[in-house]
C-alpha cells in the first residue's frame, strides 16, 4: 500500500538531489561522444523507471517498469544505430511499440485488472518523459544542440538545488519565476563553450521553467513519499528538458 502521507521536506529535498546530480551528469554528457550521452539517457529512464510505479500510484510496478526500462533501451539502440541528423527517424515507433508492451501487459494481468485506465495513463506519461529525454541522443551531433544541452543541463542543475534548498518554504508560482529567471542566467553559461547568448539564455529559461513544473508537480505528491518515487521525479525533471536544446536550436 501506498503511504497517504505527504512527503516530509527532506523527502521533497532527495526528489531535488536526485535532479541536481542527474542534471550534471547531462552537463558532462555534453562534452562526451554520442554512445555515453546515450547511456546517461538509459541510467537517467532506468531511474524514472525504478520509480514511476510508486510516483503515479500504479497497481502492478513491476511490468509498468519493465516497460519503461525497455523503451529506453530501445531508444537509445535505435538512435544511436540512425544516421547522423536523422536520429529520432524511429523514436516514435519505438515509443508505440512501448504503448502496445503496456496494453498487452494488461491484459496478461490476472487480478482483474483494477485501475485500468489510470495504469495505462500513467505509463503513456513516463514514456513521453523518455521519449522527450531521447532529445539530448539528438542533441549530439551539433556543436550548437551540445552547447543548448550545457545550457540546459546548468538550468535545471541550479533549479534543483534551488528547490531542494528553497521548495519547502517558498510559493510554488514564486518559485517557478525564480527558477525560470535563473534558468536564463546559468544557461548564459553556455556562452563560455561557444553558444550565443540569445539561444543560451532561451534553453536556460526554457528548461528552468519545464524542470521546475515537473518537479513541483511530483515530489509534492503523497504518492511520492518514497526513495524511489524522489528518484524517479528528479529523473524525469531533466528528461523532459531534452527537447529543449534541439527546439531552440531549430528557432533561434
Amino acid at each position: 500500500m501506498t503511504s497517504a502521507k505527504p512527503p516530509t521536506p527532506s523527502m521533497r529535498a532527495s526528489g531535488a538531489c536526485a535532479g541536481a546530480v542527474a542534471s550534471a551528469a547531462i552537463c558532462a554528457a555534453s562534452f562526451a561522444p554520442v554512445t555515453l550521452i546515450a547511456l546517461v539517457f538509459v541510467v537517467l529512464g532506468c531511474g524514472v523507471a525504478c520509480g514511476w510505479p510508486r510516483l503515479v500510484d500504479l497497481p502492478s510496478p513491476r511490468g509498468t517498469s519493465s516497460v519503461l526500462v525497455g523503451t529506453a533501451a530501445a531508444l537509445a539502440v535505435t538512435m544511436l544505430a540512425s544516421d547522423v541528423g536523422d536520429r529520432t527517424r524511429w523514436a516514435g515507433a519505438v515509443l508505440c511499440v512501448g504503448l502496445i508492451a503496456s496494453f498487452l501487459h494488461q491484459l496478461l494481468r490476472q487480478d482483474g485488472r483494477p485501475r485500468l485506465v489510470m495504469t495505462l495513463a500513467g505509463t503513456a506519461l513516463g514514456l513521453g518523459v523518455l521519449g522527450a529525454g531521447a532529445y539530448f541522443i539528438d542533441a549530439a551531433d551539433s556543436s550548437q544542440t551540445r552547447h543548448l544541452m550545457l545550457a540546459t543541463g546548468l538550468a535545471t542543475l541550479v533549479g534543483s538545488v534551488l528547490d531542494g534548498v528553497a521548495g519547502a518554504t517558498s510559493r510554488r508560482l514564486e518559485l517557478g519565476a525564480a527558477q525560470c529567471v535563473l534558468g536564463v542566467i546559468a544557461g548564459c553559461g553556455a556562452v563560455i563553450v561557444g553558444a550565443s547568448v540569445a539561444s543560451a539564455a532561451l534553453a536556460g529559461g526554457a528548461a528552468g521553467l519545464l524542470s521546475w513544473a515537473c518537479l513541483r508537480t511530483t515530489v509534492t505528491l503523497a504518492t511520492s513519499a518514497h526513495t524511489r518515487a524522489q528518484l524517479a521525479a528528479g529523473c524525469a525533471c531533466v528528461l523532459v528538458c531534452g527537447l529543449v536544446p534541439v527546439a531552440v536550436a531549430r528557432l533561434v
